[in-house]
C-alpha cells in the first residue's frame, strides 16, 4: 500500500505482468510510453486519470468516473480476483447449496 499526500493506492500485478493501480477502488492502467495513469474503463468513455512521479507519488488527476467501481475480491494468499457477473452467479449457487443441506 502506498500513500501519496492524502490518497491511498495499491499496486495489483496482472496475469500480463504489468500492474493496476487501485485508487479509491477503482482501477487504472498505466500508459506505456508516459507515467500517465488511465481508468481500467477507458475504452468505454471514462475520462478519469492521472499522472505519477518517478518516486510513486501522483502530482495531479481527475478522479471523475463514469461508472460504478470493479468488484474485486482478495484471496486467501493475497491475490485480487475481478469479479465480473458470475458473482451474482456464484452467490445464488452458494445460497441454493445452503438451503439444500439445511
Amino acid at each position: 500500500m502506498n500513500v501519496t499526500g492524502n490518497l491511498t493506492y495499491e499496486t495489483i500485478p496482472t496475469k500480463k505482468g504489468n500492474n493496476l493501480i487501485m485508487l479509491k477502488n477503482y482501477t487504472f492502467s498505466k500508459d506505456s510510453r508516459t507515467r500517465n495513469y488511465y481508468c481500467s474503463s477507458k475504452l468505454k468513455g471514462c475520462r478519469a486519470r492521472f499522472k505519477m512521479d518517478e518516486k510513486g507519488d501522483i502530482i495531479h488527476g481527475d478522479f471523475t468516473h463514469t461508472h460504478d467501481p470493479p468488484k474485486y475480491a482478495i484471496s486467501s494468499c493475497g491475490h485480487y480476483i475481478k469479479l465480473k457477473w458470475c458473482w451474482w452467479l456464484l452467490h445464488c449457487v452458494v445460497y441454493t447449496l445452503e438451503i439444500y443441506l439445511s
